[in-house]
């Protein structure tokens, strides 16, 4: 009956401990500020895929001038065709 009363007790510390650990981590303080990520310096970052998009545009307008211009398809322009 003694080691039962001594696991009884040790039972009983344990779950103090562990109540009152959960506890304090329960009750930390959340951070109220978002941390501000860099923006990469390469891949599929915005400023990339917006510059791209605009560098397709007037590409794609060339085309039609060069191809208004010279009365020539691109590929015919290239000697492709």
């Amino acid at each position: 009956m003694n080691v039962r009363l001594k696991t009884l007790g040790l039972h009983f510390w344990l779950y103090i401990f562990s109540s009152f650990h959960n506890h304090r981590l329960m009750t930390q303080p959340q951070p109220t500020v978002t941390p501000r990520l860099e923006e990469p310096k390469f891949g599929f970052s915005e400023y990339a895929e917006r510059l791209n998009g605009r560098a397709a545009m007037i590409g794609f307008a060339l085309t039609l001038v060069i191809e208004y211009v010279t009365g020539q398809g691109v590929l015919e322009w290239l000697g492709l065709g």
